[in-house]
């Protein structure tokens, strides 16, 4: 029995495993299912990163496996502008590190229909997505269900996606259960009044957003139409049910910068129009879960974790901004928000996040930080399979 973890080329090869400080009951120094959900309790600082070169050092993506049952659980990644399925790779990398023992029987699968191809729209992007997802699920016949994982464009990139796969007459996703949907510093709201991009005169705004990201920029500044896509896509469509797609996963969560993300800051990320600056002046609601009382010893916190949000009542009043609109009807269906801290002044956060892995430089010096909340994003996605739930 073969145990594929797919990344689009099925030729690349696997990351080393995990090692921990403390030894592994066994021995082997390899992280269990069971051992990774008690580390991901833990504090981020126990971990132990590997290396550059142990991560480029690499096995064969498929292993044998002892154990005789096929995947039944697909976790699609989505990268997002100007960006890579490599991108993700520390992601995947702990996905793998998480079902080391193949009890969780996942498959993962990152898409890179959009590497080179980000600023043609989010519609063309969104498709592209959707039709990857199919093609990926029809060579994966016993898959059951899936989950999906959209990093900054790549978070609005899934929500077409499933928009086109949901079927409302079984509520289900490209045929399969759907279990969780999470974006992660994705500008869900769009750009144009958050962070820095808010100072620009809207002319300026047109400008710099068809130099730097074509079409794509247009929408995300929503300058695209008298009725932008964004707008268009916090309700349902004819034949393009978005909002009922994302009601129909079990879980939907919103992971946010507090602070220092030039690209997405915390507002748009958690569908929070009021909250319009680059540092947020967040106080946690107050029933949220404080995860961590302080950073890791890399400047990692993800500080809090705020109860799904669903307010039926929640009125569109005239007048109202397509910002407000948006943040309304998306916040009906319910999310869980979880806000990640850097420390630091250093406007970087957004590649932070998802420790975003592409050169050793970056890695080395900046981006390994973030290996917290990638674990902690890991824990949710695979929430089931690590509590031993059905």
């Amino acid at each position: 029995m073969r145990l594929c973890v797919a990344a689009g080329d099925l030729n690349r090869k696997m990351f080393e495993p995990v090692r921990v400080e403390r030894p592994d009951p066994d021995g082997s120094g390899l992280l269990s299912a069971r051992a990774v959900q008690k580390l991901l309790e833990r504090h981020g600082s126990r971990i132990v990163l590997p290396s550059w070169s142990e991560i480029t050092s690499l096995k064969s993506f498929s292993i044998e496996s002892p154990v005789p049952e096929k995947p039944k659980h697909a976790i699609i990644l989505v990268h997002g502008l100007q960006g890579k399925p490599e991108d993700l790779d520390y992601l995947q990398k702990v996905l793998w590190d998480a079902n080391v023992d193949h009890s969780a029987r996942v498959v993962v699968h990152a898409t890179k229909v959009n590497s080179g191809k980000t600023k043609d729209g989010i519609q063309a992007g969104g498709t592209r997505v959707a039709n990857d997802i199919m093609n990926f699920v029809r060579d994966h016949p016993e898959l059951e269900e899936i989950s999906v994982v959209g990093f900054s464009l790549g978070g609005i990139y899934a929500r077409y996606a499933v928009g086109l796969l949901y079927n409302t007459q079984n509520n289900r996703v490209a045929n399969l259960s759907p279990r969780t949907f999470i974006t992660v510093a994705s500008p869900n709201l769009g750009v144009r009044g958050f962070g820095v991009y808010r100072f620009f005169h809207e002319n300026i705004q047109s400008t710099l957003s068809k130099v730097f990201a074509g079409r794509t920029g247009s929408e995300l500044f929503m300058a695209d139409s008298s009725r932008p896509l964004l707008v268009q896509m916090s309700e349902d469509q004819p034949g393009l049910p978005f909002i009922s797609a994302l009601k129909s996963f079990q879980k939907r969560v919103l992971y946010g910068n507090v602070q220092n993300d030039f690209m997405v800051s915390f507002g748009t990320a958690v569908l929070d129009p009021n909250i319009v600056g680059l540092k947020a002046n967040v106080t946690p609601p107050a029933d949220a879960e404080i995860i961590d009382h302080e950073e890791d010893n890399l400047g990692c916190r993800v500080w809090f974790s705020s109860k799904p949000t669903t307010d039926d009542a929640l009125a569109i009043g005239h007048g109202d901004s397509f910002e407000e609109v948006m943040s309304r009807r998306l916040r009906s269906i319910g999310w869980e928000t979880v806000g990640v801290h850097f420390d630091g002044i250093f406007p970087a956060a957004h590649n932070l996040i998802i420790a975003k892995m592409r050169h050793e430089f970056e890695w080395v010096l900046f981006t390994r930080c973030g290996s917290r909340s990638v674990h902690h994003i890991v824990q949710r996605i695979l929430h089931q399979e690590l509590d031993g739930t059905p």
